[in-house]
């Protein structure tokens, strides 16, 4: 699956949401729930 959307604010504020996985299913619309599968922050590999 491949999304795109484009938004009209900095990256740095993008990418913070994008990251913040815990929070997804309040920030993100069509997020319902987030399992985190690994500990820690979010980076390469995290499941």
């Amino acid at each position: 699956m491949c999304l795109h959307q484009r938004v009209a604010a900095p990256l740095d504020a993008v990418e913070s949401i994008i990251t913040d996985i815990p929070n997804a299913a309040r920030t993100l619309s069509g997020v319902n729930a987030v399992e985190m599968l690994t500990e820690g922050p979010y980076r390469p590999g995290t499941r």
